[in-house]
């Protein structure tokens, strides 16, 4: 399995306004083959971390396309680009 982690630098006064906009987008992500699993944290007053789980290296990178549009329709709440990076996941255990 891999992991992609997609780091947001957003627009505080924007915040609100995100969050209703990234929850209307939740069914086309469910539309990536592939994608088993995905939640997004805020990790402080201006950024974020979009988590993400593939089946595997190929779904995560053939996932790339979709994933950078859906990203772009968000241009307005962040103050950069986001960057996306892919990891293998070596230990996954529910708890």
């Amino acid at each position: 399995m891999y992991i992609s982690n997609t780091n947001f630098k957003i627009r505080p006064e924007k915040y609100d306004e995100m969050i209703e906009f990234a929850n209307s987008l939740i069914p086309e992500p469910r539309q990536v083959d592939g994608l088993r699993h995905f939640y997004t944290v805020r990790t402080g007053e201006d950024s974020a971390l979009a988590h993400a789980v593939y089946d595997s290296k190929e779904a995560a990178e053939n996932a790339t396309p979709k994933i950078q549009e859906i990203f772009s329709r968000m241009a307005e709440f962040v103050t950069a680009p986001p960057e996306r990076n892919v990891y293998e996941l070596i230990i996954n255990e529910k708890f």
